[in-house]
């Protein structure tokens, strides 16, 4: 199954929430990325993410999980372009990737607020 972004690179003002959380805080817009998209914790990825990105690599981190995105989705591209991208724009692409997890999931997984648990309904 082969297809596409659903937006562009630089679409970012498609989705301003999303626009704001990864240009002011993209630490934050990548855990929550890594957890809508992994299931995996948006405190340990982000705090990873913002160690990483102190020492000028955390492109090796976010283009990694961009391949695994791309592959779960079918989108063409190869793990050059994602290290490019996170490499040159890091912000646009966590967008990018926020934009086609919210669309890809139908949820209402955005730059905003925070997650809402999956907590286990009770019957009285």
């Amino acid at each position: 199954m082969s297809s596409t972004w659903s937006t562009g690179l630089c679409a970012c003002t498609k989705d301003m929430p999303i626009c704001f959380m990864s240009c002011c805080c993209p630490c934050v817009q990548y855990g929550k990325n890594i957890e809508a998209f992994k299931q995996g914790s948006c405190l340990v990825s982000g705090v990873l993410w913002l160690c990483l990105n102190g020492m000028g690599v955390s492109w090796f981190l976010s283009c990694s999980s961009r391949g695994e995105m791309r592959g779960k989705w079918g989108i063409p591209g190869s793990s050059f372009e994602d290290c490019c991208c996170h490499f040159l724009c890091a912000c646009c692409a966590i967008a990018q990737e926020a934009r086609e997890i919210k669309e890809r999931s139908g949820n209402s997984h955005s730059g905003m607020g925070m997650a809402q648990p999956n907590l286990p309904k009770h019957n009285k």
